[in-house]
């Protein structure tokens, strides 16, 4: 609104929000700040649960296309992006990072029991050759 306002109306006129459209504007700088702070914190709460800078990093990555799919919803069943829906993007953060993180931890575990098992066949196949002679 400001900006049509600074494009329409000369410098003797002044607008100000009111009521719910006021409540918007002074929330949706908070709940951003809020979003912004919660995707840190899970970023470095994960680094030291992790105890790696990559594996957080592929679990973030999936936050923004789940902010692609709420925002597509929102558009689908026509919904407007209002308090509600700042406080569910703040809580589709915590499910996200949650599957994420059960999906990381499933691909290192099999990865390592990958691992364990090539090198427990690399030792048998030593031992039957060093049996031999």
């Amino acid at each position: 609104m400001e900006r049509i306002a600074n494009k329409m109306l000369d410098e003797t006129f002044t607008t100000s929000l009111t009521g719910s459209a006021r409540d918007f504007a002074e929330s949706s700088g908070n709940t951003m700040f809020a979003l912004l702070l919660a995707i840190g914190l899970i970023y470095l709460i994960l680094a030291a649960q992790f105890e790696s800078f990559i594996d957080p990093f592929i679990i973030i990555l999936t936050v923004p296309m789940a902010f692609a799919g709420a925002f597509i919803s929102l558009w689908i069943f026509g919904q407007t992006f209002n308090i509600f829906s700042q406080i569910g993007m703040i809580m589709l953060i915590g499910l996200v990072t949650k599957n994420g993180i059960l999906i990381v931890e499933f691909a290192n575990q099999s990865r390592e029991k990958k691992v364990w098992a090539k090198r427990r066949r690399w030792c048998m196949l030593l031992v039957s050759v060093c049996a031999r002679y």
